[in-house]
């Protein structure tokens, strides 16, 4: 028969267990902070935005603000992928053609930079900068580890014979008015990226954000930065009346 008394036979396995799983507890702890420690903070003073940004903020007005605060995270910071998003107002009552973009959205960049593993090997970490577009604001987002480097960059953020703006009003020309237009509370978001062409070229890929069909946004089209032609035309969209009767539907954030 088992002891009852302090200390006795029966009480020790549960202490030892106990024991033992608090040392892990308290080693897996230290080894998370270990393997955490590789990945470089932000600084504690960001700096002041580079340069004079023209209002509203395009993808290539705001780079150099946005890669002056990357490199002061990490000076080898390179960018890894740039994209715009355009609020459309909620109120889509006018038929007449899109002349401008409005100011509303942010941008967002990520920089990827080469970093020291916990145990001497190559890693990466990469950081997003974030610009509101309206008033200029730059600010910093999360630090991301990558057991490895990620492979390519973004297409340069350079003058193209086509800007960011342009491909967005040849979009819409294409068929993007319309699409939001029929349904202006659940078609008000609009993403712009520049990415490398399907024929070589770089193109901007104007994104019209929407209840998709599967993986795939209502309608995506390409627009040639050199040419300003549209090379790709996706029309994945559903109803309206299937918009509105979606889960969680209404205004996207």
């Amino acid at each position: 028969m088992a002891s009852t008394m302090p200390g006795g036979g029966a009480a020790r396995p549960v202490r030892l267990l106990l024991a033992c799983q608090l040392a892990l507890a308290i080693l897996g702890a230290g080894v998370w902070q270990w393997t955490q420690a590789w990945k470089p903070p932000l600084p504690d003073d960001p700096g002041p935005v580079a340069g004079t940004m023209i209002l509203p903020a395009t993808i290539e007005g705001a780079y150099p603000a946005a890669l002056a605060r990357a490199q002061r995270w990490r000076e080898e910071a390179r960018l890894l992928s740039a994209s715009q998003q355009i609020d459309w107002p909620l109120d889509q009552a006018s038929e007449e053609a899109v002349e401008a973009i409005p100011s509303n959205g942010w941008l967002t960049y990520v920089f990827v930079a080469p970093v020291p593993g916990p145990f001497g090997e190559e890693r990466a970490a990469s950081v997003s900068v974030v610009v509101e577009r309206t008033s200029g604001a730059v600010v910093f987002g999360e630090v991301v580890g990558w057991d490895t480097p990620p492979a390519g960059e973004a297409p340069a953020l350079s003058t193209y014979p086509v800007t960011s703006t342009g491909a967005v009003l040849a979009a819409e020309d294409a068929g993007g008015t319309g699409y939001r237009r029929a349904c202006p509370v659940h078609r008000h978001l609009t993403r712009v990226g520049l990415v490398a062409g399907q024929r070589g070229g770089p193109e901007w890929l104007v994104t019209y954000i929407g209840a998709r069909k599967g993986d795939r946004n209502g309608l995506v089209i390409r627009v040639d930065a050199g040419t300003g032609k549209v090379t790709s035309f996706e029309d994945h969209s559903i109803s309206c009346e299937d918009e509105a009767r979606r889960p969680g539907a209404g205004p996207r954030l």
